[in-house]
């Protein structure tokens, strides 16, 4: 009966591994201006669980567009670290919530905007719709640093693509 029973341990495992990341995503928004002008790209995470940190890594066709600022937005106001870089054509974020124990520990479930790409509208001739993608393995918060996926922190697992996070492109033009 016991062996029977132990049968079935690798398929409650699965369940229950899977249920802990279900419903886990990160956004970029769409942002339209002139030529010349500086358009603002949202980041956003949906989650259905707290979140206690994350990473996200993104580039975009700096003919088109140069990157200005990434910008937390007051979701992260009370996290222990956030570490941005922008350049030209990407841009990463780090964000650990919580690494003493005091205060806030987690970004509370739901849809929550955590940041602000700011990009100058190149001054080409005609207008075009240029994507902002999320990348991974591409780009690290400092020069020589380990390039770096795409995570959300969800009860201390690590969720990324290859574990069912949803990674949503944006635009701008």
């Amino acid at each position: 009966m016991k062996r029977k029973l132990l049968g079935f341990l690798p398929v409650i495992c699965a369940l229950v591994c899977t249920s802990t990341v279900y419903g886990q995503s990160m956004s970029l928004g769409d942002a339209t201006g002139e030529f010349g002008t500086v358009v603002d790209v949202s980041l956003s995470l949906g989650s259905d669980n707290d979140v206690q940190g994350l990473v996200a890594a993104f580039d975009w066709d700096d003919s088109d567009g140069s990157g200005v600022d990434l910008v937390p937005s007051a979701a992260l106001a009370d996290a222990d670290v956030v570490q941005t870089r922008i350049e030209s054509g990407y841009g990463v974020m780090g964000v650990v919530v919580d690494t003493d124990g005091a205060g806030p520990v987690a970004i509370p479930a739901g849809d929550s905007v955590v940041a602000t790409l700011k990009i100058q509208c190149g001054d080409g001739p005609a207008a075009s719709t240029t994507a902002v993608n999320f990348q991974d393995g591409s780009y690290a918060t400092v020069d020589g640093g380990p390039a770096l996926d795409n995570i959300l922190v969800v009860d201390g697992q690590s969720v990324g693509a290859d574990d069912g996070l949803g990674l949503n492109s944006g635009s701008f033009s």
